[in-house]
C-alpha cells in the first residue's frame, strides 16, 4: 500500500540572531493512518526557495523499522536565505514531485509545508501540499489538511484513480471501451463530470489538468469547501475546462442545479469503507442516472473490510449495473501489521440497467 509522510507537527522556524532554527515532527502511515511504515529507508529534508529547483540546505535521515515518530531540524544562516522558504520531505534519492502511474505508484508520498517566513510563521492554515508527476510530465499540485482528520487528505484510491484516468488521455489507443468513447468525445462537445465525496479534489482538478473541454463539479460537505477552492484557485485546467465546488449532502435531496443537469461521467473514490453511509450514497447515484441516464459511474475504491460488499448489494437494487472492472496494483512495502493484504484499488464501471 501506499505510506504518507506527514507533519505530526507543522514546521516551525525560530530566529536565533544571524541564524534561523527549522523543526518539524513525521511519521510515516497509510491513508488511514491506522497503520505506520515499518521498514528501514532513507529520506531526505530539504530546505527550498521560492523557486522550488533553489535548495539551500538538505540533510538525509533514515527511517527504522518500529520508529513512530522522527524529528526533522535545519539551522540556516538568514543572509544566505532567500526568504520565506519552504520544507520538502521526500524518500531518499526520489525528485521532488512523486511520479505515479497506474502500473507504478508511489511507496512513499513526500510532503510539502507551507512557506516560513524569518519571523518563524508558518502561514495562517494547516494545509501541507503533495506534488505528483503524472505519465504526460504534467505537475498535479494538491493541498490537504494536517490536521487529525482524515476527510480532506488524499487516498490511495485517489492517486489510483488520477493515475488510471491520466494513462487513459494520455495513451487513447490503449484503451478501449464506454470510458474511452466518452473521454474522446471532447474533441467535438463539451463533457459534465460530478464527483461525489471530492475531499481535497485530487480526483476531479487532477482530470480537468488534463482533460481539455470539460466542466467538473467537484462536491463534498461544507467542511470541504476551503481546501477544495484552494486546490481549484492553483490548478492549472486545460484549454476550455474549468472545475467548480457545490456543496451535497448524500443525506438529503438533490440540490435544483445538480438534478437538473445531465452528466456524462459520475466519478467516487475511497467513499465506501464507512459502511453507515453507502445506503445513502447508492441513493444519490440511483437519482443522478435517473436524469443522466447515459452516464458511466467510476467508483474507485480500496476494500477494507466485508461489510463494503453492501455497496454492491445496493446497486444491484438500484438496476446500477457493472459494466467493466479494472486493478491498479499497490506498492507492496510493508507496514507496522506485517504482511500486505490490501494489494490493489478496484476500479469498477458502472451504468443504468433500466431497460
Amino acid at each position: 500500500m501506499v505510506h504518507y509522510i506527514r507533519f505530526l507537527k507543522l514546521p516551525q522556524a525560530k530566529k536565533r540572531e544571524a541564524k534561523t532554527s527549522i523543526r518539524a515532527l513525521i511519521n510515516i502511515t497509510t491513508d488511514l493512518g491506522d497503520d505506520i511504515f515499518d521498514t528501514s529507508i532513507g529520506l531526505t529534508a530539504s530546505i527550498r526557495g521560492p523557486d522550488l529547483d533553489c535548495v539551500y540546505s538538505q540533510k538525509v535521515y533514515r527511517w527504522e523499522p518500529h520508529r513512530r515518530v522522527l524529528e526533522i531540524e535545519f539551522l540556516v544562516k538568514n543572509e544566505e536565505v532567500l526568504w520565506p522558504v519552504r520544507l520538502h520531505i521526500g524518500r531518499k534519492d526520489c525528485a521532488a514531485t512523486d511520479y505515479i502511474d497506474s502500473e507504478n505508484l508511489p511507496a512513499i508520498v513526500s510532503i510539502w509545508s507551507e512557506s516560513l517566513n524569518i519571523s518563524g510563521s508558518v502561514e495562517k492554515s494547516h494545509h501541507v501540499q503533495r506534488s505528483f508527476r503524472l505519465v504526460d510530465r504534467s505537475l498535479l499540485h494538491i493541498w490537504e489538511e494536517s490536521a487529525e482528520s482524515i476527510a480532506r487528505h488524499i487516498w490511495d484510491a485517489g492517486i489510483a484513480l488520477v493515475a488510471y484516468l491520466n494513462r487513459i488521455t494520455t495513451l487513447p489507443s490503449a484503451y478501449t471501451g464506454a470510458l474511452h468513447q466518452i473521454l474522446a468525445a471532447t474533441t467535438h462537445r463539451k463533457l459534465a463530470i460530478l464527483e461525489l465525496g471530492s475531499g481535497c479534489g485530487i480526483v476531479g482538478i487532477g482530470l480537468a489538468q488534463m482533460l481539455a473541454n470539460c466542466e467538473v463539479l467537484l462536491t463534498d460537505l461544507q467542511e470541504a469547501e476551503e481546501i477544495i477552492a484552494r486546490n481549484i484557485g492553483a490548478s492549472s485546467p486545460s484549454a476550455s475546462s474549468r472545475t467548480n465546488f457545490s456543496v451535497l449532502d448524500w443525506e438529503s435531496s438533490l440540490p435544483e442545479s445538480i438534478a437538473a443537469k445531465q452528466f456524462d461521467l459520475i466519478m467516487v473514490s475511497d467513499c465506501t469503507y464507512n459502511s453507515d453511509s453507502i445506503p445513502a450514497l447508492v441513493r444519490t447515484l440511483s437519482d443522478l442516472v435517473k436524469v443522466s441516464s447515459e452516464a458511466i459511474v467510476v467508483v474507485s475504491m480500496k476494500v477494507r473490510h466485508a461489510s463494503e460488499q453492501i455497496f454492491f448489494d445496493l446497486m444491484a437494487t438500484g438496476r446500477l449495473k457493472i459494466t467493466g472492472h479494472t486493478t491498479v496494483p499497490l506498492p507492496d512495502m510493508q507496514g507496522s501489521s506485517g504482511t500486505e493484504t490490501l494489494d490493489v484499488v478496484h476500479i469498477y464501471f458502472f451504468q443504468n440497467g433500466e431497460p
